[in-house]
């Protein structure tokens, strides 16, 4: 188990996936020119995190989908921090129940994936590389 990397700022990228993401589409987790979008970890209480970029927060809407919300952190911006037996980071939206995924073809970020896979096929799971506060 790893700690929380509570008021670090931090990117996430698919665990054993790159986004192929065309010139044109864009994501969540990559910023202009395809580099990593670099979230501040958020404490929430009781494992719980909220994703802060710029001046808002990755938000999941009752369908699971993502987007940056401005302002506060509430139950749609939440996230119960997870990790797999190996380690490997997972994000429970509060709002769904569901963890939180990447389409990699598109760069999609959702909150539908019921858990992790043994295929790895869920999509789920996240490399949380530390930068600077």
């Amino acid at each position: 188990m790893h700690p929380i990397p509570l008021d670090k700022t931090v990117t996430l990228t698919l665990q054993g996936t790159k986004l192929a993401l065309a010139e044109h589409e864009t994501s969540i987790l990559a910023q202009d020119g395809g580099e990593a979008a670099r979230f501040r970890i958020v404490g929430m209480g009781a494992g719980r995190v909220a994703l802060a970029l710029g001046g808002g927060h990755l938000s999941i809407n009752a369908t699971g989908d993502a987007w940056v919300k401005p302002g506060e952190a509430g139950v749609g911006e939440t996230f119960q921090w997870m990790e797999t037996i190996y380690g490997e980071p997972m994000l429970m939206s509060l709002a769904t129940n569901r963890y939180l995924t990447v389409d990699p073809a598109s760069g999609q970020v959702s909150a539908t994936s019921p858990g992790a896979r043994s295929d790895r096929a869920d999509h789920a799971r996240f490399v949380v590389a530390v930068g600077e506060r």
